[in-house]
């Protein structure tokens, strides 16, 4: 349990220093979302062998590409009075053991697009501490895209689960008024 919320505190503080990260490369951006819209970048997500430097050309590992948290809940609304960098989301399970995962050298990276896929723009080692079958691995911002995040693997018997969460200077946030 103390894990689980060292973990909690660990992501608050690393979302807050990326909401900030955020904030200060997109102040020069021009929202283009319709009022109450939440408009997200599919960016493909995938583990590679290699290094973030030079991943192989085919991932060993696909998740799914990111959505908008919360755009795939029917009953989801907007709440607040100010909106702010909408956090985008990817995972999935890997089938392979964390331990199998982080015993050779693999990165976890966030692609520009399915057509720009050799483009990365976010990306991270697999290593750290394995705090009772959890690692969590930051996101770093590739070629200066501004798209920086955190992703949570966890063991899951002879499987990993992935949850990656993203934020970019392209997705522009819900606005009240939907």
């Amino acid at each position: 349990m103390r894990v689980i919320r060292s973990f909690g505190v660990i992501a608050m503080v690393i979302a807050s220093l990326l909401s900030v990260v955020w904030v200060a490369n997109a102040q020069e951006a021009t929202p283009t979302a319709e009022p109450g819209a939440a408009q997200g970048v599919e960016y493909p997500v995938a583990v590679h062998a290699g290094t973030c430097a030079m991943p192989t050309p085919e991932p060993e590992f696909d998740l799914s590409s990111t959505i908008v948290v919360g755009s795939d809940v029917a009953e989801a609304e907007f709440i607040g009075i100010t909106p702010g960098p909408p956090a985008l989301a990817a995972s999935g399970t890997i089938d392979s053991s964390l331990a199998d995962l982080a015993a050779t050298e693999r990165v976890i990276a966030i692609h520009q697009s399915a057509e720009e896929y050799e483009t990365l723009v976010a990306c991270g080692f697999i290593a750290g501490l394995n705090a009772e079958g959890q690692l969590v691995v930051t996101l770093q911002e590739v070629e200066m895209s501004g798209v920086f995040g955190i992703a949570f693997f966890t063991e899951n018997e002879d499987q990993t689960d992935v949850s990656v969460y993203v934020l970019s200077p392209d997705a522009m946030p819900a606005t009240p008024g939907a």
